[in-house]
């Protein structure tokens, strides 16, 4: 059931919203975690909610595609490498 005030202000994340982002980032990091050039935890997160943010809701699908892009993101030069520099730098907001 959406909650009431996404309607109003759409920005906000509400418990639910913790909860599948918090679950996505603790996956992607220990699936990371078994490399050696693993990216810090922070990266990881910032992926995960711009995913989130860009409407990949669901939480098997938001873990393995973050998870591809923070573990390929040790590649310089790759589309995922570009992609977290991008995720670091919020986007403007739209109004």
């Amino acid at each position: 059931m959406p909650q009431r005030h996404t309607r109003f202000y759409p920005s906000i994340l509400g418990p639910s919203d913790l909860a599948i982002l918090d679950r996505a980032i603790r996956s992607v990091v220990f699936a990371c975690d078994r490399q050696a050039d693993a990216p810090d935890p922070d990266s990881i997160a910032r992926i995960v909610l711009r995913l989130y943010r860009m409407g990949l809701t669901q939480p098997e699908k938001l873990a393995a595609l973050s998870a591809r892009l923070a573990c390929a993101a040790a590649v310089s030069g790759s589309g995922a490498d570009r992609f977290a520099r991008r995720a670091a730098v919020p986007s403007p907001s739209r109004r």
